[in-house]
């Protein structure tokens, strides 16, 4: 006996099935993007689908025009907007900060800004703790500095030279005319705070040795991380870079800088166990690998 099912009938019947399916797989890749278990950029188009509905990342990029240091603000505001056109790029100065203010960024990025205050940097602490500074404590336990799910990038030797700022001075000086010595011993705090990263070098897990310049090789060290995935090891024949010591304790080491004489330093490092914060001893944006700053910028932020 003859089959005289239509096919086409078939496939109606099953449309509504495949339909379903269809909007299962969608949901399961949003709610695997959302939880950053894979990137919207691993998939052809999802990226432009995924931020149209989540809507666009917002990155600040604090710096200090005056204070020196390593980096190009920018330079690397830039090559960010160009390569990811669904990413917002906010340049603010660091005396414009606090924590407020960097909580309505999903990414900060620190980079030519070597000079920064107590307060400047109280700030970066407590936005990536997740709670308002109420004056006075300090950090008594590690497992309380990042808590709020914030990102950080962190470049160079950016927060490295502990100053008195002018909106400090000001402070001081009034606040010294009703508490006598309340100047100096702020002055003290900051001294005894300054070296390495000062305070702000217990969230890192690193500390500043020092800055220098001439060819390096850059050499990726980790074979899991996708910070350096796709990325090819490259020399750069003039570039200025910082020396850190890293706590292994603390941070898993991604990639190194081959300086001159052959000594290996860290390039790349991955803060462990809390939030999501990646430092670079050269800044990204002086470095011409597209592959490099999308993979830091993809494992920090989703749009």
């Amino acid at each position: 006996m003859a089959n005289n099912t239509d096919p086409a009938k078939g496939i109606f019947a099953e449309l509504p099935h495949i339909v379903i399916v269809a909007a299962l797989l969608v949901v399961l890749v949003f709610v695997a993007t959302e939880f950053q278990w894979v990137h919207c950029s691993a998939i052809p188009q999802w990226c432009s689908v995924y931020c149209s509905v989540k809507g666009h990342s917002r990155v600040a990029v604090v710096y200090d025009p005056d204070g020196g240091g390593l980096g190009n603000a920018l330079l690397l505001r830039s090559r960010i907007e160009h390569d990811r056109p669904y990413t917002s790029v906010v340049p603010i100065r660091s005396d414009e900060i606090s924590a407020g203010v960097l909580r309505n960024y999903a990414l900060v990025i620190l980079t030519q800004h070597r000079k920064i205050g107590i307060s400047e940097a109280l700030s970066i602490r407590d936005y990536l703790k997740g709670a308002q500074y109420t004056g006075g404590q300090q950090v008594r336990d590690l497992r309380d500095l990042v808590g709020g799910g914030a990102s950080l990038l962190w470049e160079g030797d950016a927060a490295s030279e502990y100053v008195i700022t002018d909106s400090d001075d000001s402070r001081l000086r009034i606040e010294n005319a009703t508490s006598p010595g309340s100047y100096e011993s702020y002055a003290t705090y900051v001294k005894n705070h300054s070296r390495g990263f000062g305070l702000l070098g217990e969230i890192l897990g690193a500390r500043l040795n020092a800055t220098k310049a001439g060819s390096v090789q850059f050499k990726a060290i980790s074979d899991t991380s996708p910070i350096v995935s796709g990325v090819k090891n490259f020399n750069l024949t003039t570039t200025q870079y910082a020396v850190v010591n890293e706590d292994p304790r603390l941070v898993n080491k991604i990639a190194v800088i081959k300086a001159p004489g052959g000594k290996e330093v860290p390039m790349l490092l991955e803060r462990k166990f809390v939030g999501r914060i990646v430092y670079t001893a050269i800044p990204l944006e002086l470095i011409d690998s597209k592959t490099l700053l999308g993979n830091v910028m993809d494992y920090l932020v989703s749009c």
